[in-house]
């Protein structure tokens, strides 16, 4: 257990794993640059953002209570939010 109390180390329901690996997947291919190359596809700023979007969306239904401070996919998502 985390000093906070706030995770026990069990992993979410399968459905909200799901969500979560969904997004990871989505996130690899949307970001994948020999596709947009070959695609002939322009990548913004905006394209990136919509990206992390959804992957802070699907943690935020995952773990609705937050991360707690240590946790790396919080501070990951506090850092670029902050760039």
């Amino acid at each position: 257990m985390d000093p906070t109390g706030r995770r026990t180390g069990e992993a979410p329901e399968p459905k909200l794993a799901e969500v979560l690996l969904k997004q990871v997947n989505d996130a690899r291919e949307l970001t994948n640059s020999k596709q947009h190359v070959a695609r002939g596809i322009k990548i913004t700023p905006k394209y990136f953002k919509d990206c992390l979007d959804c992957l802070r969306g699907a943690v935020t239904i995952a773990f609705p209570e937050g991360l707690p401070e240590y946790d790396e996919v919080r501070q990951v998502h506090q850092h670029i939010s902050q760039a």
